[in-house]
């Protein structure tokens, strides 16, 4: 029996098949496999990229190299339900950097360290569901039928494209939404609009407090510059020592960067970065140095990578 036939005892629909049109058949299911293996091929050789360490050696738009942040330092747990289209996807940041998760809609998350994201593997149609614990910064695709709500615990935040950020701390301390672009509307999950207190639209450089105590919505000028990381910004840099980048991002982002290595400050970088926050120019840098970091409120640390980390090729990331 060819390799391609079913089994015995099972209606073999080829039957109805001349030998020659099985040969036909046979060949491009052949030509479809070999496309695959070459594809994939293709694709590992794509991702195996590391420049050298010590110096960075062309100006390289942000936006090409953003296409081999491929390293995840999270971890992502399909659980399974009745159906492959239901299944929950879920992405936990165990790491101490920020992870970065696009959704299907190309949406993205950035998830500060122990923050989780739960959702559909795929969106239903008149609506994006998220659930979030813990804090991270949301960009989201416009579709003006197409709404994006976010669960957080306490509250929910519906917008339809916009950035903002949402801190939903798993003690069940204050939780907060700030915007950065566009418009939000913030509720409280019970959905009780006694009053109209527990209903919100903030706008750019606003948020809201929501006190577990008090079970109302504050509305406040947003005045955290934890939040400037997420500013974006266009900074040009020729062959300067990492020292003097370091210096140049503190003052651009309001940060604290250090190096943990003092070799680390010896390599010098050469790159055109175009229209990026922090956390992107942050992906640069450990993806073409081999270094790494940590962060913790807004300081940060550069280290030597140490640990040889392996690529994630799972499409849902």
């Amino acid at each position: 029996m060819n390799w391609y036939q079913l089994s015995d005892s099972e209606p073999n629909p080829l039957d109805d098949l001349s030998a020659e049109q099985r040969t036909d058949l046979e060949q491009k299911i052949f030509l479809r496999i070999r496309r695959k293996i070459n594809n994939d091929e293709s694709r590992l050789k794509k991702i195996a990229f590391f420049p050298a360490v010590w110096y960075l050696s062309a100006s390289i738009a942000a936006i090409l190299l953003i296409g081999f942040m491929l390293i995840k330092p999270g971890i992502v747990d399909k659980t399974p339900s009745k159906t492959r289209l239901s299944a929950d996807i879920v992405v936990i940041n165990k790491s101490d950097r920020i992870l970065k998760h696009i959704f299907p809609d190309k949406s993205i998350a950035w998830l500060k360290p122990a923050a989780e994201l739960h959702y559909k593997r795929v969106f239903a149609r008149d609506v994006r569901n998220v659930s979030l614990k813990g804090e991270a910064f949301f960009e989201v695709t416009h579709h003006s039928n197409w709404p994006f709500i976010i669960n957080s615990g306490k509250l929910m935040i519906k917008v339809l494209g916009t950035s903002f950020n949402v801190k939903a701390p798993k003690n069940g301390a204050a939780s907060e939404v700030s915007v950065m672009t566009g418009k939000v509307l913030v509720y409280l999950a019970d959905n009780n609009k006694r009053a109209g207190q527990n209903k919100v639209f903030l706008l750019p450089k606003e948020k809201v407090v929501y006190k577990t105590n008090l079970k109302t919505l504050a509305k406040q000028p947003e005045d955290d510059d934890n939040l400037k990381m997420w500013d974006k910004s266009t900074l040009v840099f020729d062959n300067v020592p990492i020292a003097n980048v370091i210096k140049q991002l503190n003052q651009t982002f309001d940060i604290s960067i250090s190096v943990k290595d003092n070799e680390i400050s010896e390599y010098k970088l050469n790159a055109d970065l175009k229209n990026v926050n922090l956390a992107t120019i942050l992906e640069i840098l450990q993806t073409s140095l081999d270094i790494t970091y940590e962060i913790n409120d807004k300081k940060i640390i550069l280290k030597k990578n140490e640990t040889n980390q392996s690529f994630n090729l799972n499409p849902a990331l």
